[in-house]
């Protein structure tokens, strides 16, 4: 998880209005595009839209991955968002885990009847960790901080469970 590098006094202190953000749009490093970030983190950024559009542009690189039907109908595309590489999907379920969540096998979503799923070299694939999505759940992590991801993935999991 990122947050501030330095824990020092002046940084733990109750901000003012004076209080400059550090981090400037642009400047933003591979880990802080890929890693999860707490609420504290947002502090030193300067435009948080702009931080949250770069780590879902990140995610959201296009495949050539498409759904074909047997009537001869034009490939679909599949969502990018939807696509977790398997290292990723395995992340998402250790997450879910240290949440106490009985996160267990990671499944490939796969289609029926007379559709087919042409990947066009892509190693994504749209894992599932139990009733959720590891893409959906890269997404989440990638627009909330820890803190408020954590509780909504809570919340669904057992909307999810109870139904």
């Amino acid at each position: 998880m990122i947050h501030p590098a330095a824990r020092t006094p002046w940084l733990t202190a109750p901000r003012t209005e004076s209080a400059a953000p550090r981090i400037r749009p642009g400047a933003y490093t591979e880990e802080m595009l890929t890693e999860t970030f707490d609420a504290e983190f947002l502090h030193e950024v300067e435009d948080p839209a702009d931080f949250v559009n770069a780590r879902l542009k990140r995610l959201a690189q296009p495949t050539p991955a498409a759904v074909r039907g047997a009537l001869g109908a034009g490939p679909q595309p599949l969502n990018p968002a939807h696509l977790t590489t398997a290292s990723q999907a395995e992340a998402m379920r250790n997450r879910l885990r240290a949440l106490g969540l009985p996160a267990e096998q990671i499944t490939a979503a796969t289609l029926e009847g007379p559709f087919a799923i042409d990947w066009g070299g892509e190693e994504r694939r749209p894992y599932q960790i139990g009733p959720m999505n590891a893409g959906a759940l890269l997404s989440l992590y990638a627009v909330y901080p820890t803190e408020v991801a954590d509780q909504m993935v809570l919340d669904e999991w057992r909307r999810l469970s109870a139904a």
